[in-house]
């Protein structure tokens, strides 16, 4: 498949902290999708690898002139990479691109077409070979070997997806946001993503709660595929100190949020964790929900 040619203007954002062969090859493969209308926001979390990232997303805005680059200056955490890509963009939707996951013609397509089906649609995910909910509706086995999967092997699985499910889609009770697009509505009338509260997990959570709160949806696009590296962002770490701090840091993340979404939304304050699928998202959708504003990351722009 050629490239998809986009005419309404679209932001399409990535964020990394550390990889560069894997961001490398998440930016490429954008690259290798898109023609048209769109711009770029590409940001590195301060990482040990923020010198040779940065090079690299220099590189590319001079190939693609509508692109900025963020460059924290400290460790901000995966809700302030979107944020900033959020409230720097001027599309009129906007698509979240983790560094370790890889889109396709196919996906950018159904996604787009899925955000454009209702004006209740407020966000939109597609199914990958690897989703964190577990949930089969959201995970698909991709053609070819584990081991070997090549770019032809994604290309086929995403153009056998998008021909038997384009056009269908699910609503989801809460947004797992590796990948995403947001529609320009959602952030008028919604706002962006919470980080007085959170530094990490649990911010998509909070920000699709938001959004269901409002009447809009959140949903699943079963034609979009993309395929998502599991585990590489931890396995590229060659040292292992390295390795299990940076596991240890998503753990502690993973509980400090979880209290203080259990505080945001008056669940029980002895609620032990039951994991994304089994927590109580019905009590989350509150019609008072407060607008988020956007931040000014105008600071970190190279």
């Amino acid at each position: 498949m050629s490239k998809f040619t986009i005419s309404e203007r679209l932001t399409i954002g990535v964020a990394s902290f550390g990889n560069l062969k894997t961001t490398e090859s998440c930016v490429n493969n954008i690259l290798n999708s898109i023609e048209g209308n769109f711009e770029l926001i590409l940001v590195e979390d301060f990482s040990h690898e923020r010198v040779e990232i940065i090079n690299f997303y220099q590189s590319i805005k001079k190939k693609i002139p509508n692109t900025k680059v963020f460059n924290f200056d400290r460790n901000l955490s995966y809700s302030n990479s979107v944020n900033c890509i959020l409230s720097h963009a001027t599309g009129k939707k906007v698509l979240f691109v983790s560094n370790d996951v890889f889109i396709n013609p196919y996906y950018i397509e159904e996604v787009l077409k899925i955000s454009n089906l209702s004006k209740k649609i407020g966000v939109v995910r597609g199914v990958s070979n690897f989703v964190d909910n577990g949930l089969q509706t959201h995970n698909t086995i991709i053609e070819g070997s584990p081991n070997t999967i090549t770019k032809e092997d994604i290309i086929i699985t995403a153009k056998k997806i998008f021909e038997t499910n384009s056009g269908k889609y699910l609503e989801d009770k809460y947004l797992t946001g590796d990948i995403f697009l947001v529609n320009r509505e959602i952030l008028d009338n919604v706002g962006y993503y919470d980080t007085n509260t959170f530094t990490g997990y649990f911010s998509d959570h909070d920000f699709s709660s938001r959004v269901i709160s409002n009447g809009y949806l959140c949903v699943l696009a079963q034609g979009a595929f993309a395929f998502h590296q599991q585990e590489i962002n931890f396995n590229y770490l060659e040292d292992p100190k390295k390795l299990q701090n940076k596991k240890l840091r998503r753990f502690q993340q993973l509980y400090e949020n979880w209290a203080r979404f259990k505080i945001k939304y008056s669940l029980p304050h002895d609620l032990s964790y039951p994991g994304v699928n089994d927590i109580p998202w019905e009590k989350t959708f509150n019609k008072k929900s407060k607008y988020i504003d956007k931040l000014d990351y105008s600071k970190y722009l190279q």
